[in-house]
């Protein structure tokens, strides 16, 4: 077996495996051939990203309050945080209760989604004053 006809199956085996080299139509320029590369490179690269997806789609506001609710009992029966943990937990303690107020706010005649907010001001202290406990003075 010589030398050429080692690179001419290497050749073909590489033509045969490569799924963009079969896209292209015979004939093609280098650019055309190039575009139509770049062209099914972006479709799958903008199919293939993530959606952010807004927090209104959630549903109605109890829908919505029953969610944030549930996030702070979570919270609320975690026990045995490291500092750097407590501390993170109030981060998300904290932008919790923001939204559990803020969605109060939207339904100031509603009391029950009052008295959720002043439990979720206080989840946030409590978050804040164990955090502030072990941070160093």
């Amino acid at each position: 077996m010589g030398i050429v006809p080692f690179f001419q199956k290497v050749r073909a085996f590489r033509t045969f495996f490569n799924p963009l080299k079969r896209l292209v139509v015979a004939g093609q320029t280098g650019y055309t051939r190039l575009m139509n590369r770049f062209a099914l490179l972006a479709c799958v690269a903008l199919l293939g990203c993530p959606k952010n997806i807004p927090t209104t789609v959630a549903g109605s506001d109890d829908q919505q309050m029953d969610q944030y609710s549930s996030q702070l009992e979570e919270y609320r029966t975690k026990s045995d945080l490291s500092c750097s943990d407590s501390c993170d937990a109030k981060k998300k303690v904290c932008g919790i209760s923001t939204n559990v107020c803020d969605l109060s706010g939207k339904a100031t005649d509603r009391q029950d989604f009052q008295s959720k907010c002043v439990s979720a001001q206080e989840d946030c202290a409590r978050f804040s004053e164990t955090c502030a406990s072990c941070s160093p003075k």
